[in-house]
């Protein structure tokens, strides 16, 4: 995963700007195979930033339909980002940096699909 600068689509590239400012940053070209994720600007209980696509186990105490595997995912109604669990209904809740303790990033949906799988239990033990 890289943090991109800003996408050049004329040219088909998209900026990179290394961390270590002792080099610049570089245009790198993409190929179909690339996807492009919001971050949310929220990190997980483990202080890992959660993004578009991660899959995240919450368990929120006072809120049954909050317990359990989400996905991030773009709301299509509006411009945020916020949780699904389909295999409960289409319901999708706000992302909250003061319950970030209650967030765990399990995987994402490209690498760990499986995670969502329906005969898994999705509520955490």
């Amino acid at each position: 995963m890289h943090k991109v600068g800003c996408l050049i689509l004329k040219e088909g590239a998209w900026n990179f700007e290394p961390e270590d400012k002792d080099y610049i940053g570089v245009n790198i070209p993409y190929g179909p195979t690339v996807t492009i994720e919001q971050d949310t600007g929220i990190y997980d209980k483990n202080g890992r930033m959660i993004y578009e696509g991660d899959i995240i186990k919450m368990k929120y105490p006072y809120d049954r339909r909050c317990i359990g595997k989400f996905v991030v995912v773009k709301d299509p109604n509006s411009p945020r980002l916020g949780l699904l669990d389909k295999t409960k209904n289409d319901e999708i809740f706000d992302l909250y940096k003061h319950m970030s303790s209650q967030y765990k990033i399990i995987g994402d949906i490209h690498h760990s699909p499986d995670l969502l799988d329906k005969d898994q239990p999705n509520e955490e033990e």
